[in-house]
């Protein structure tokens, strides 16, 4: 079942200023629109899974948005930069907690898991952790389903069978994520959701 949603005014709120703030920044537009559809669509997709509401939806909105914003001040690091500027950032339509969830979002779409040593993620409650964690396993998996920036997945289905998960892909001819990316990004994923992610091309 592919996604169908029509987006609401607060989303297209929210989206236009994220998208204001990113262009501030330098950042990939055409990538960050990408991943977020992606991002979105396997958040449409998988609701009896992570079992979260339309507001974590535009937490999610807007960290995938904006989780390569700080690639033009440091790549090594632009993960830990996005906490910041999304953290500080003037985001309509969220809540204070809610934009404190969409940095660190943005901040774990790569490298290390959250850990309570972090200082801004201790400084969630439990479940907004608990969201912050769901989040950011799927914004990886969009991620790595972009990463080479090429725009190259027009949409995704999903297949469930027992602990399985299997996205099927609508590419271009041929394409699947590399096998060593897709590890490392889906990992996050397997934990989480206690399930393993697997994909394969549309037939």
């Amino acid at each position: 079942m592919k996604n169908t949603r029509v987006i609401g005014r607060p989303e297209q709120a929210l989206e236009a200023a994220a998208l204001a703030l990113g262009r501030s920044h330098g950042f990939e537009e055409a990538h960050a629109r990408q991943v977020t559809a992606r991002a979105l669509e396997l958040f449409d997709l998988l609701r009896p899974l992570h079992c979260l509401d339309d507001r974590a939806r535009l937490v999610l909105l807007a960290a995938g948005l904006l989780h390569d914003i700080g690639i033009p001040e440091s790549f090594a690091g632009h993960h830990k930069r996005a906490l910041a500027i999304i953290r500080a950032a003037a985001l309509p339509g969220l809540t204070s907690r809610e934009r404190l969830m969409a940095a660190n979002v943005g901040r774990y779409h790569r490298k290390r898991e959250p850990k309570r040593k972090h200082a801004a993620f201790a400084a969630l409650d439990k479940a907004s952790q608990a969201t912050v964690k769901k989040l950011a396993a799927l914004l990886r998996v969009a991620d790595v389903l972009d990463r080479e920036h090429r725009n190259l997945v027009r949409h995704i289905t999903v297949r469930q069978r027992g602990d399985v998960v299997t996205l099927v892909l609508d590419a271009v001819p041929g394409y699947l994520p590399d096998p060593a990316a897709w590890a490392r990004k889906t990992d996050m994923f397997n934990s989480v959701f206690n399930r393993r992610i697997t994909v394969r091309p549309q037939e």
